[in-house]
């Protein structure tokens, strides 16, 4: 799902600066984490969205992905298209028990009969 390079017609979407981040995003079809880091390096001013602040990720969908498919944060963060800090500021939000480093590449074996 990464696109390598940002072609001009991307750029100049961004340099129009009438499209906020998450409208840009979807338009380029990239994440908005993808949209907001190139905005910052270019220094552009955007139109402001709340969007972007009222990212709706549910508990029970972290959860889920988080402990009953045992993925990581960044697993998570790439799959639902935010970045890790997202998620991890959701978690706490939540009060997500979070597991120890490693431990989501430990799985569990019941050895009793």
């Amino acid at each position: 799902m990464r696109k390598e390079k940002w072609n001009i017609d991307e750029l100049n979407l961004i340099n129009d600066r009438i499209l906020s981040i998450p409208e840009l995003a979807q338009k380029t079809e990239r994440t908005i984490y993808s949209v907001a880091s190139k905005v910052s390096r270019l220094k552009i001013k955007l139109p402001h969205s709340n969007t972007i602040n009222t990212i709706k990720i549910s508990k029970s969908l972290l959860q889920e992905l988080y402990w009953d498919n045992n993925l990581s944060k960044e697993m998570i963060a790439r799959r639902l298209g935010y970045c890790r800090d997202t998620i991890r500021k959701r978690m706490k939000e939540y009060d997500l028990k979070v597991r120890k480093p490693g431990e989501h590449s430990i799985k569990k074996i019941n050895l009793t009969p």
